[in-house]
């Protein structure tokens, strides 16, 4: 790498890692929470769906506009504005019933907007910098985003020990908010970029078939955020910080199974597919394990929720890094310009797909 690559890399890292760890910080403690103050475990499922809706909705627009914009201002605004909404999701506490549930929708609204924002620009950067080895570095940045959620889950919990609703929301606005000094090392837009075609992707075979393993990876784990928690509590007992260790190991393998998924895709350029594949049903089975399913003929333990995490991370690392070189390497085949308006697109795509899932 050259000196320019290594900055871009480290000052990529730590934007990864802390603006997953301020989504991941909610985790442990906000299903209970808002159980406590009217929402029914169906409205807590909205309220995280709804944050992926927003995302969904807004990244192929993003993904368009960024070749416009550049990925500087799209960056800031997903920096700084997502910190003052991170903020204001902690004063939602101070509330319940009604208005307690409008206002989490309300701010998931507009931090749908910035996580599109945040994403997409880092993504293109990716691209645009280290265009001969993505899977590599977005291995890499699997480890950071792995740090960032496996720290923050367990953080979250103790913080909402000691401080209450409010102070784990003001830390995640922190984190996000520290991020805006990366904006330094993203390039500059050219002026003379046009915007990618989200219609062509459409009709390039290879991309559907990528944008659906990233939609059921994405799926699979999205289904924890508002599940494991009243599962752990209500079953074993155990406090909102022993849950938050509980993601924490699943996050943990997934941040040092990456780097090696990724090398290998790049290395290997065959092995992508059969990664995705074997990931997908590999993360299948963990699954299994915890209810754990009835064909098993248990009831259930501890130590079974933590193997499944940890298999269940090694499989979603493996199916999911190798995507998003995938994607542009599909784009590249089908003819499209190595650009930023084709990046931006593919990775409006990618982010698409993550939060449809």
């Amino acid at each position: 790498m050259t000196g320019f690559q290594k900055k871009v890399l480290v000052c990529l890292s730590y934007a990864y890692c802390m603006g997953y760890a301020r989504s991941a910080i909610m985790a442990p403690f906000f299903p209970s929470q808002a159980a406590e103050r009217g929402a029914s475990e169906t409205i807590v499922g909205f309220i995280f769906g709804y944050y992926s809706l927003i995302a969904f909705l807004s990244a192929p627009i993003i993904g368009k506009l960024i070749s416009h914009t550049g990925p500087r201002f799209m960056f800031l605004c997903g920096s700084l504005v997502g910190m003052c909404v991170w903020v204001l999701t902690g004063v939602s506490g101070y509330t319940s019933g009604g208005p307690f549930i409008g206002l989490c929708f309300a701010v998931f609204t507009v931090e749908g907007f910035c996580y599109s924002a945040f994403e997409i620009s880092l993504m293109a950067t990716v691209a645009r910098v280290y265009p001969g080895r993505v899977s590599t570095v977005m291995g890499t940045m699997e480890i950071f985003i792995g740090v960032g959620t496996m720290l923050a889950s367990p953080a979250g919990g103790a913080l909402f020990e000691w401080g209450g609703y409010l102070v784990p929301f003001v830390v995640a606005g922190l984190l996000l908010g520290s991020c805006a000094f990366v904006v330094c090392i993203i390039p500059t837009n050219a002026d003379d970029v046009k915007s990618g075609s989200l219609t062509r992707l459409a009709t390039i075979p290879d991309i559907l078939v990528v944008a659906g393993v990233i939609f059921s990876v994405y799926l699979i784990y999205a289904f924890l955020d508002p599940t494991l928690e009243p599962h752990l509590t209500g079953k074993f007992k155990i406090s909102q910080t022993e849950v938050g260790v509980v993601f924490m190991v699943g996050n943990g393998a997934h941040a040092l199974a990456s780097p090696f998924w990724g090398w290998l895709a790049d290395k290997y350029v065959v092995s992508a597919p059969l990664q995705m594949t074997v990931g997908v049903l590999v993360s299948a089975l963990a699954f299994t394990f915890l209810g754990p399913a009835p064909f098993y003929g248990t009831t259930g333990m501890i130590w079974e929720i933590y193997v499944a995490q940890v298999v269940f991370g090694i499989a979603k690392s493996a199916a999911i890094v190798p995507t998003y070189a995938e994607l542009l390497l599909a784009a590249r085949a089908a003819g499209m310009p190595e650009d930023l308006g084709t990046y931006g697109v593919i990775s409006g795509v990618y982010d698409l797909m993550m939060n449809l899932g």
